[in-house]
């Protein structure tokens, strides 16, 4: 960009379209530093007929939507630059500048802005109020009063003045504009200038162009590489909390950043944060949250996390091209079957959300790599990407969350997560399932001081007692399952509470189901007091249970304490040493060996690992890599009793056998018939 504006820097020739007679004469006095702007109306803009100016600038004095966006598109389409600004209530706005090519666009900006807002839909309420003005045929002062008590001949000159440095540095190096990728807010009331940075929108419909997903595209993606990790025993390349301040410019700003707002809990056991999303015009938000030690690990987790949820609910990185059904695309595309399905019950249940599946339905399908096949494979849209219900009427086959989506610093960090993720909930369901009495763990026993001093401050703070179950599987992936219980059985106090952690050093597994299950326990006292007559309904008819917060709180009850019995009453008790004597943890110095260490205890299993790359343009900027992992026979987490995917799993039915909790392979009816408890 700076070398086309190489001969364009002694001579320019600015294009001015003022919309509004006292801030358009403010601007084009101070571009005359250049030269008499060249005047350029909005019938030049729609007739493609502007003059070759080096740079347009659009000034509107109210919101004129219709025209910046149609400046919008004439830049996109001819590659010249454009600026705009306009003035809002209570605020000017400046930006961004539009350099085709190099930079997001206006409509980037707006997307951005209205995902942002607190209240979205008054926002823009406002908007079409305005717009409607700008476009009716009153006079030009009737449509610029309710601005003119704010637009002050200072604001103007401000204003002005502020034009001129962009124009000076667009000049200079475009690419170092306060506003490029960025909007510049004057606050009309005390004159203060904010700056806005936000990132290309990747459905924008005017300037994103995704590549359409491909076999070559996802061979290509999935290809490991070897990775220096931060120490034997640290399963990451990268320490997020040295990125802190980058990650906090990047990603997070209350007017249009893709994280929107960060909250800190200072009420809890440790120390949490909470990242923002909102999407779908501000309709709907996810959360990301931080669960950690001190505040600023809680806060940079919270953003991986929150990043890690955008990434996986629709496609932001490719363009989903292939549509068919599975009968068509035969040894190319995986069974949905081994994923799991509902039950034939479930999907005669009235209103029941999910289609039937059959390999005659028509699906979106998107390419994964297959680790056990060692070749790209395609998956069901619908199986990888779990809030496409939002932005499609499509009715999926089964319901999905986030189960198995991982963020890392790199590929092999986010598959080796993800696999973690998919071995825990596993582990967690395949133990309620199958009702299997797991041994109980000595947590005197752990080495490491910190898994006693999390459990004396829980029953310091909250008079819980922590029990921690081994519920580690063949494959040996460390996974536990922690109970909170009320032993005192206090009234208005919950009876019980439940989490799990996973992790391949086995005290750190434990650590990591502690720190998820303090927080649980710190907000359900006062949730199951409001909630207790709900709770009470869901114990006489599970099919209340119907969302996650849910599951927590029917266990919550004393009368539903005896459905934990099999696993709190358990006769199996066990040291660490004696709970995993024997096993090594993958210690490489090499992340990529450790990855495919653990890849290879499942394939050995004749379990496949799955992989889709998630990686959005945004998340790239970072160096930061998300995948959605896919392990088929092993149990998917799923939240609402009406929810669950259990049936048809080989693994659940065999592996109690196998481990002598069973006498023989169990079938649908020895299944547990209760909501899971996880949270």
């Amino acid at each position: 960009m700076a070398a086309d504006l190489k001969n364009a820097q002694s001579r320019p020739l600015l294009g001015l379209l003022a919309e509004g007679h006292r801030l358009g004469q403010a601007v084009r006095e101070v571009l005359r530093e250049w030269g008499e702007p060249v005047e350029v109306t909005q019938a030049d803009l729609r007739a493609a007929q502007v003059p070759a100016c080096t740079l347009l600038l659009v000034i509107c004095e109210g919101w004129h939507g219709p025209l910046l966006r149609e400046a919008n598109r004439w830049s996109l389409a001819s590659g010249r630059p454009w600026l705009g600004l306009s003035i809002e209530p209570g605020r000017a706005v400046l930006g961004p500048c539009v350099l085709p090519g190099h930079s997001a666009c206006f409509t980037c900006a707006e997307l951005r802005r209205v995902n942002a807002h607190k209240r979205a839909e008054e926002f823009q309420a406002e908007r079409a109020y305005l717009e409607q003005q700008a476009c009716s045929e009153l006079q030009p002062d009737a449509v610029s009063a309710p601005t003119r008590t704010w637009l002050t001949a200072f604001a103007q000159a401000i204003l002005a003045q502020q034009v001129a440095r962009e124009v000076a540095q667009f000049l200079q190096a475009p690419e170092a504009m306060l506003t490029c990728n960025a909007l510049l807010y004057l606050d009309l009331a005390t004159l203060r200038i904010s700056r806005h940075p936000f990132l290309p929108e990747p459905h924008c419909p005017d300037c994103s162009a995704l590549p359409a997903d491909s076999a070559a595209a996802a061979q290509a993606a999935m290809t490991l590489v070897a990775r220096q990790k931060l120490a034997p025993q640290t399963y990451r390349v990268r320490d997020l909390l040295s990125l802190k301040d980058r990650l906090l410019a990047r990603y997070v700003d209350p007017e249009c950043g893709l994280i929107c707002g960060l909250t800190k809990d200072s009420s809890n056991l440790y120390a949490n944060f909470a990242a923002h999303i909102h999407f779908q015009q501000g309709r709907r938000q996810e959360v990301g949250f931080g669960r950690a030690f001190n505040y600023e690990q809680g806060q940079v987790a919270a953003i991986a996390e929150a990043l890690e949820r955008y990434a996986g609910m629709r496609p932001g990185g490719k363009r989903t091209a292939v549509r068919a059904c599975r009968r068509e695309l035969g040894e190319a595309a995986i069974d949905p079957r081994t994923l799991g399905l509902h039950s034939e019950a479930q999907y005669s249940l009235p209103h029941f959300p999910y289609v039937r599946y059959s390999d005659d339905l028509v699906l979106n399908w998107v390419w994964g790599y297959s680790f056990a096949r060692q070749q790209p494979v395609l998956v069901p849209e619908c199986n990888v990407y779990y809030g496409l219900h939002y932005w499609t009427h499509e009715r999926p086959y089964v319901y999905e969350i986030s189960n198995g989506c991982a963020i890392g610093n790199c590929l092999e960090e986010a598959l080796l997560h993800g696999i973690l993720e998919i071995a825990e909930r596993d582990a967690f369901l395949l133990t309620w399932y199958a009702r299997l009495p797991m041994p109980r763990i000595e947590l005197q026993s752990a080495r490491d001081p910190l898994v006693g001093l999390m459990c004396e401050r829980l029953y310091h703070l909250t008079g819980y007692s922590v029990h921690a179950f081994n519920i580690t599987l063949p494959e040996r992936i460390p996974c536990f399952w922690v109970m909170a219980v009320d032993e005192q059985q206090r009234p208005d106090y919950p009876r019980a509470l439940c989490a799990a952690g996973s992790h391949l050093l086995p005290e750190k597994a434990l650590i990591n189901a502690l720190q998820e299950l303090a927080p649980i326990v710190g907000s359900h006292i006062s949730l199951y007091r409001q909630e207790r007559e709900h709770a009470r309904g869901m114990l006489a008819d599970s099919s209340r249970v119907t969302q996650m917060r849910d599951h927590a709180l029917l266990y919550c009850l004393p009368e539903a304490f005896e459905r934990l019995a099999f696993l709190y009453e358990t006769p199996h008790q066990q040291t660490f040493a004696e709970a995993f004597d024997g096993d090594e943890p993958p210690t490489h110095a090499d992340l990529r060996e450790d990855v495919l260490e653990v890849m290879g205890r499942y394939l050995r299993s004749g379990i496949d690992v799955i992989a889709v790359d998630q990686t959005t343009p945004e998340l790239a900027r970072e160096g930061f890599w998300a995948v959605r992992v896919l392990m088929p026979g092993m149990l998917p987490m799923t939240f609402g009793h009406h929810a669950r995917r259990c049936y048809g799993f080989k693994r659940l039915y065999e592996l109690p056998y196998r481990l002598g909790y069973a006498a023989r392979p169990l079938t649908d009816a020895d299944l547990n018939p209760y909501p899971h408890p996880f949270p």
